[in-house]
């Protein structure tokens, strides 16, 4: 009889035009698919280190009411020789808190670089969730799981 009760509850909603609640949590439309794993878990958990990257956090460029932040800079693979696409913020406490994607031309890192970098599609930008804080950047490799510190952030 315990286990009749929900299903009949059910029916009952079903039948009055309700709808039952979903109990999953909906991803938030902000953070891109590839990164849906990862924000609110813990950096040392989803991610191994690697260090074939070159890379900067060139600047905080906008403070949102809501307390993240806009983050620029750039990001090369040493062993791709390509851009990362990928990256995430992490914030003091260990945690992936923003994510973002390479999104802009920087001919000034090829001219200053070009014993590397040979491809101006390596600026990128990071949108925080979470209070402002100061942050780690990693580029990474959902494939592999790997990520590589770029810089940090300042209050």
């Amino acid at each position: 009889m315990r286990y009749l009760l929900p299903f009949v509850a059910s029916l009952a909603l079903m039948g009055c035009g309700g709808q039952q609640q979903q109990s999953a949590q909906q991803p938030d439309a902000r953070v891109p698919e590839w990164a849906q794993a990862y924000v609110g878990r813990n950096f040392a958990d989803v991610f191994q280190l690697n260090t074939d990257c070159i890379g900067s956090v060139d600047a905080v460029v906008e403070r949102f009411a809501d307390g993240g932040e806009r983050i620029q800079g750039w990001a090369w693979n040493r062993t791709a020789q390509a851009a990362y696409p990928n990256l995430i913020a992490v914030d003091p406490q260990g945690v992936v808190n923003g994510v973002g994607t390479t999104n802009a031309e920087r001919p000034d890192v090829v001219e200053a670089r070009s014993d590397v970098v040979t491809s101006p599609s390596v600026g990128y930008e990071v949108r925080t969730l979470n209070p402002a804080a100061p942050s780690a950047v990693y580029a990474v490799d959902p494939a592999t799981q790997t990520a590589c510190l770029l810089g940090r952030t300042t209050l």
